[in-house]
This record gives C-alpha cells, sequence and structure tokens, in this order.
C-alpha cells in the first residue's frame, strides 16, 4: 500500500494537510492564471480544498487526487469570471452628470 493511501486511511487530517502542503500553492498559481488576482485565487483554493473534502470522494491514487483538485479550481475560477462579469462598476467621476444632487430623485437619474 503507497504512503496516499495509509495516510487516508490512518489520518484523513494528516493526508489532507500534506495534500494542501504539496498542492496548494500550485493551485493557487494555477487559478490566478485565470482570473489574475491572488487573494481571491487563495480563496478559490480553499474552496476546492472544501468542496473535494466535503463530498468525501475516495481516490484510488494521489494523480487522480491531483486532477481533480486542478479541474475544480479551475471550474471555480471560471464560475468566479463569470459572476464578476455580470456585476458592473461605475466610475462616478466619468459619469458627473448621474451624481445625486439635492432635488433630484434616483430614479429620475437612472430613467
Amino acid at each position: 500500500m503507497n504512503e496516499y493511501k495509509r495516510n487516508l486511511i490512518e489520518d484523513t487530517n494528516y493526508s489532507l494537510e500534506n495534500l494542501l502542503v504539496k498542492y496548494g500553492n500550485k493551485l493557487v498559481y494555477f487559478i490566478n492564471n485565470i482570473i489574475h488576482n491572488m487573494t481571491v485565487s487563495e480563496d478559490l483554493m480553499e474552496d476546492s480544498f472544501v468542496q473535494i473534502v466535503l463530498k468525501k470522494k475516495t481516490f484510488k491514487d494521489e494523480s487522480k487526487f491531483r486532477i481533480y483538485l486542478f479541474k475544480t479550481g479551475r471550474n471555480k475560477a471560471l464560475n468566479y469570471l463569470k459572476r464578476s462579469s455580470l456585476i458592473r462598476f461605475e466610475n462616478l467621476e466619468d459619469n458627473e452628470e448621474k451624481i445625486i444632487d439635492e432635488k433630484s430623485s434616483i430614479e429620475d437619474i437612472y430613467i
């Protein structure tokens, strides 16, 4: 029995910690190449590990875990990009005519 399987059987937390140390930074950089935001990449890496732990999917060897982890990370990154493209931010300096003055209402500005 290889070390990965033994660790999973003996102590799931220990093996997860080892996998996090082994693949955590690699996954962060992989996700960052997609979304170009290191802070969000770190969050999505953590979300990927949590999702795998919650699903409690069993893997026959570490290479299948790695593939599943990076696929999960990629999907989370793409979903993040999809969600963030739906949110638009407006710079008030560029749209001075939309700034609210004392006599106008919000409805008047956006209608």
